[in-house]
Formats: C-alpha cells, sequence, structure tokens
C-alpha cells in the first residue's frame, strides 16, 4: 500500500511537470565588469486549471540575479512573466560559460497547496572571455559523390580579451595567391605567385610550379615550368613569378595547373584558363557628328578580329580637346561578341556645356583582361533655336507668298478671257464681210 501510494503521487506530479513550460530555454548574458540588466522569462500554463507558479536560481553566478516576483498567477491556458535582474561583479575568475539554471515551481489553486519543482527546464548563460587570446570553433563537413567538392567549414569565435592578428598552424604550412593572363602571340606571360608561411616551423626550400595543358585536351601536357627555389621563414611572405614567352607555346587556349613543392609536401592547386592569339577589338564606324545640347547618343561599331568568343566588352569613354578630358566618363553597357562579329555599342555623353566645334572622343574599350584606346575625331554642331517671333516670321513669309501666287494666278486668268473674247469679235467681224 505504501508503495502504491508513493506511485500515485509520482503520477500526479508527472502529470503536474509536463503541463508547464519556459520561454525562452537559454539566456545569454556577455559579460562586462559592473555591468547591469535585466532578463524576461516567461511561464506557459498549459493546463485547464488556474496555477501559481515560482522561479529558483542555482549555481555560483546566482548570487548576483534576482528575481523581481516572488510568485505569479497564471489563469489557464495564459502565460506569466518573470523580470530577472542582474548586477555583475568586478571580476569572474572562470572564464568561458556560466550557467544559472532556472528551476519552476508550481502551486495548484485547486490542489490547496500542492507544489512540485520541475526539471530544470531554462538557464542563464554568462559568456566570460578568457584573460588571453582564446578560440573557440564549430568544424562541419559531410559525404559527397565523386566529383563533388568537399567543404570543411570552420566557424570560429575569438573569446579571449586580446584581439587575434593571425593563427599560425602547429607544422609548416604555406598559403599562396596565383595570377594571369591571356596575352597576344609574342608577349610573355607571367605566372605571378604570392606566398606566405602560416606554420610555426620555417621551410628551406619553396618552389612554384606551373603545368600547362591544352583547353581542349586535358591529357595533351604542353608545358611544365619551375620557378627558382628559395626558404621561407615562419610567419613571412614573398612573391615570385614565372615567365614565359607565348610563342614557345603558340596561339590557342590553355588550362593552367598551379602549385606550390615546399619540403617534400605539395600544395593545394590552383586553376586558371588563358587564351594566347590576336585577341583585338576593333573601332570599324562612329558617330562623326552630332548637334550640340542635353545628353546624346554616339554610335561605336565595334569587330571582334578573334576567332573565338569575347566576353564581357563594353567602352569607358569621355570627350577630349588638347588631350584634356572636358565631360565626365561614361561606361557603355556590357556585350558579349562572337567570333568575328560586329557589334553597334551605344555610348551616352553630356554635352550640355559644349560649344559648336571639334572634339576628341576617347574611348578605353575593355574586353577579356585587355583595355584598348581609341581616339577618333568628332563634331558637335552648333543647335538651331527658334523663338516664337521668328515662327510668327516664317508664317507671315508663307502667307505673302501665297498671296502673291493667288493674285497671279487670277490676273492671268483674266488675261486669257480678256484675250478669247477679242479673237471670237474678230472672228465674227471678219464673217460678217466675206459674206457681203
Amino acid at each position: 500500500m505504501k508503495w502504491g501510494g508513493l506511485f500515485l503521487l509520482l503520477v500526479i506530479l508527472t502529470t503536474s511537470v509536463s503541463a508547464i513550460g519556459i520561454s525562452p530555454d537559454r539566456l545569454q548574458v556577455e559579460y562586462e565588469p559592473l555591468s547591469e540588466g535585466e532578463l524576461v522569462v516567461y511561464i506557459i500554463n498549459t493546463e485547464n486549471e488556474n496555477i501559481n507558479s515560482s522561479l529558483t536560481l542555482e549555481g555560483e553566478l546566482a548570487k548576483y540575479f534576482s528575481i523581481k516576483q516572488e510568485s505569479i498567477a497564471i489563469s489557464s491556458l495564459g502565460t506569466g512573466i518573470f523580470n530577472i535582474e542582474y548586477r555583475l561583479p568586478a571580476k569572474i575568475d572562470t572564464p568561458g560559460l556560466n550557467n544559472v539554471l532556472l528551476k519552476v515551481k508550481k502551486n495548484s489553486f485547486v490542489s490547496k497547496g500542492l507544489g512540485a519543482y520541475l526539471s530544470v527546464l531554462s538557464k542563464i548563460v554568462v559568456d566570460v572571455p578568457y584573460p588571453y587570446k582564446y578560440l573557440e570553433y564549430d568544424f562541419e563537413t559531410k559525404s559527397v559523390n565523386e566529383g563533388d567538392e568537399i567543404s570543411f567549414d570552420f566557424n570560429i569565435r575569438s573569446k579571449g580579451v586580446k584581439n587575434i592578428f593571425d593563427v599560425p598552424y602547429p607544422y609548416k604550412y604555406l598559403e599562396y595567391d596565383f595570377e594571369t593572363k591571356s596575352v597576344n602571340e609574342g608577349d610573355e606571360i607571367s605566372f605571378d605567385f604570392n606566398i606566405r608561411s602560416k606554420g610555426v616551423k620555417n621551410i628551406f626550400d619553396v618552389v612554384s610550379k606551373v603545368d600547362i595543358y591544352d583547353a581542349y585536351d586535358l591529357d595533351n601536357l604542353v608545358l611544365e615550368l619551375e620557378g627558382d627555389k628559395f626558404p621561407l621563414v615562419s610567419g613571412r611572405s614573398r612573391s615570385t613569378k614565372i615567365e614565359l614567352n607565348s610563342t614557345e607555346i603558340g596561339i590557342g587556349d590553355y588550362f593552367i595547373d598551379a602549385y606550390l613543392i615546399y619540403d617534400g609536401v605539395r600544395s593545394k592547386h590552383v586553376n586558371k584558363s588563358i587564351s594566347v592569339g590576336y585577341e583585338d577589338v576593333d573601332v570599324l564606324n562612329h558617330t562623326k557628328s552630332i548637334v550640340g545640347g542635353g545628353i546624346k547618343k554616339f554610335s561605336v561599331l565595334l569587330k571582334n578580329r578573334w576567332n573565338h568568343d569575347v566576353s564581357k566588352v563594353y567602352i569607358e569613354s569621355y570627350l577630349s580637346r588638347d588631350n584634356v578630358p572636358i565631360t565626365e566618363r561614361s561606361v557603355s553597357h556590357t556585350v558579349d561578341m562572337r567570333a568575328l562579329e560586329e557589334v553597334n555599342v551605344p555610348v551616352y555623353l553630356d554635352v550640355s556645356e559644349l560649344v559648336s566645334g571639334s572634339y576628341t572622343l576617347v574611348m578605353d574599350i575593355h574586353y577579356s583582361d585587355f583595355v584598348k584606346q581609341e581616339k577618333v575625331e568628332i563634331m558637335i554642331e552648333e543647335k538651331l533655336e527658334i523663338s516664337m517671333g521668328m515662327i510668327v516670321a516664317i508664317v507671315l513669309i508663307v502667307l505673302v507668298f501665297l498671296n502673291i501666287v493667288w493674285i497671279t494666278v487670277q490676273v492671268e486668268r483674266r488675261n486669257k478671257g480678256k484675250g478669247r473674247k477679242a479673237t471670237e469679235e474678230g472672228l465674227s467681224y471678219l464673217s460678217g464681210k466675206l459674206g457681203k
């Protein structure tokens, strides 16, 4: 009977516990010496009866927190609010996450004082910085299909009082940037490496490597290049380059595979695509003259001289006189040009302040990795201003001219009428004489 009563009590308490909730389940306070503030906790009553609820705090830092309400009455299916004030000390000796646990007690009005403490449903986390440099991080990765990229994701947080400028690897490690670009045949190709030693140990031999493949046949290794060897002290950086005359590989499209070998370790690979050839965009035609005033449109006809597509072509232009720019720069929209294609690109310039005369249109043509400048001459013609007085005068002149024409026509008609009548009278007279 004793065990049966205890079991019944546990069932009652468990039922009671499951019918109340607390929100949020975690409150965060960033520690600052002597800081003060207030937190809010919501107690949710999901029972079909009114309850009376109270909170208790537990933990090493609980003494710095105080609950303003001793208890609150919460109606059935209602919500109650507790306000928690805090005054933190000048120093806390336990860096990191310090937990203050929240426990909820409820009393049923119906049960006349029967109460139960719930399990810990919420906590206040006081985040105390470490008195030195300190990092925390989360790491995530996942399985992939063959050929897919594997992503190693770090979410890093500095939790110390001192700033961290660089975190070295606990071994030899290099990072680097690699740059190269397309060139015309005969130009030098530069393969540029900016290398940084990010490990705690010095590196004795660093060598840069570049493998050049046919872009349309990656099994065809066209050329292997290797830079000079050099040492690199921990924490230092160095720039180096490999140069190649483009005639050694000829016209074509190439896939570049760049990497480093340092003390027998191969670095990550960086890939680029470049082209060698006669890549050029010419100006075939352009607007020769415009009427001044306002923003005007110039049409520029471009031709892609290369037997490959050229993408992201645009014109940056301005007007100059005696090599001095006199208008703001204007940038056209971007176009993609197919092999050997001709495209009309409009350029708009504000010529409001310019007088009539000859000007130089300066065009910087951007395409692929190149910028080409073209200069052409254009004429700005004087704008014809027509006033109301001029319009009235023109109308009057037209009216006078039309009146003169009308009078002339009438006179000619009258003269023709008189001549016809005289002729008829003369013929009648002659006929009479002949009859006699």
